[in-house]
């Protein structure tokens, strides 16, 4: 790895890293401006940073249902299979130091958005005090270390180390040094759209890391992405007006109005009184958001 360039610095922190790209920003570099308002929203009880894991329809049915949350070492059936981890999750658990992997569940970092959708359509977001400020996380996707151009560095402790940190400690510097990667020269700031898109696009995103199980009282809200309530909304209409949807739509759409079902089975509140299990609604990027209110 170039130690020469101010992100891939071995042992050295990122708010350290950060600093140091700061003073080589000129005065009229908006980083620093992006920065502090990257700051505010992250610690916005409403647009700030959470940690969010997609799943599909089937797995979220039984996470409702046994309010456990499984990863692959849990050996769960999805969609009717068992399934396991695969040999290169075991060795990159081994990389990411992971001295009991089946107590690690995945995630990834959000500030709005529907999440990793490859991973499932459906994104959970975790309540901010479900995730501790001890949780690790990982600037991508961990399985990049089994890609090149890591794939061909032997010390894969020693990348772990550099783009590895903490939820507390690190991530707001981590997630604005992989902003000014992209837009450091920008001359203008960057509003919550733009970060929303810039944290979390297609597969790159940033990792975390949370050791201990979650269940459905530690989930804030469900998100769904508007793309699937308009198919959903078109296989349906094409369905009243006589058209008969493929075996596959009427499927799909079939476990959306199951999980939908699960979503709004009321549960009985501190108070003794009924509630909806969790919220959940159909999200949009947003943009500036409420800096500007």
């Amino acid at each position: 790895m170039d130690q020469g360039t101010s992100y891939f610095q071995e042992d050295v922190s990122w708010p350290d890293r950060l600093q140091a790209l700061f003073e080589t920003e000129n005065e009229e570099s908006f980083a620093r401006a992006n920065f502090e308002s990257l700051q505010t929203t992250a610690q916005d009880e409403i647009t700030g940073v959470r940690m969010v894991v997609n799943i599909p329809a089937d797995a979220l049915l039984n996470f409702l249902r046994s309010k456990r949350y499984l990863n692959a070492y849990s050996r769960p059936v999805v969609g009717g299979k068992p399934r396991q981890p695969s040999p290169m999750r075991m060795q990159i658990d081994e990389w990411l130091g992971f001295d009991a992997p089946e107590a690690h569940y995945f995630g990834a970092v959000a500030m709005g958005g529907t999440g990793v959708r490859f991973y499932g359509e459906y994104c959970m977001v975790l309540r901010a005090e479900a995730v501790s400020p001890e949780t690790r996380v990982f600037d991508r996707n961990s399985y990049d270390l089994a890609r090149p151009p890591f794939a061909e560095i032997e010390d894969k402790q020693r990348i772990v180390r550099t783009l590895g940190g903490s939820w507390g400690e690190d991530l707001v510097s981590l997630v604005m040094m992989k902003l000014l990667a992209s837009m450091r020269d920008v001359p203008w700031l960057i509003t919550l759209g733009t970060i929303s898109d810039e944290i979390l696009h297609d597969e790159e995103f940033i990792e975390v890391h949370l050791r201990g199980e979650f269940s459905p009282d530690d989930i804030e809200e469900i998100r769904q992405a508007p793309e699937d309530e308009s198919v959903a909304l078109d296989i349906e209409h094409r369905y009243r007006a006589g058209a008969m949807p493929t075996t596959e739509e009427m499927l799909w759409r079939g476990r959306k109005m199951l999980v939908a079902s699960a979503i709004a089975e009321p549960v009985e509140g501190e108070d003794g009184t009924p509630k909806r299990r969790v919220r959940s609604r159909v999200v949009v990027t947003a943009g500036r958001g409420n800096r500007w209110r």
